[in-house]
């Protein structure tokens, strides 16, 4: 496990203090594997940033894309929607 710390200024509180931690955590077979990442691929859609996980330009779901494991349409149509949900926190 690794810890660490980012401090900003805020002009009106002061100090902002952000922890982080992050957990190594090892597949346990492909299928968990696969689970990690279509989380991972999600999160910039889960967190209203891009309505589609194709709109996020720096995810490594376009090279999925291009050798062929992943369809362009995964994880959301045209119109946000969720077309295949084999993930989750």
């Amino acid at each position: 496990m690794g810890t660490y710390a980012k401090l900003s200024r805020d002009t009106d509180t002061g100090y902002n203090l952000f922890l982080y931690s992050c957990h190594l955590q090892t597949a346990k077979n492909s299928g968990d594997f696969r689970r990690h990442m279509n989380y991972l691929r999600f999160d910039p859609v889960k967190h209203g940033l891009v309505k589609c996980v194709k709109d996020w330009p720096y995810s490594t779901f376009h090279q999925f894309v291009k050798n062929g494991f992943s369809p362009q349409d995964w994880g959301g149509d045209e119109m946000g929607e969720i077309t295949n949900a084999d993930f989750g926190e």
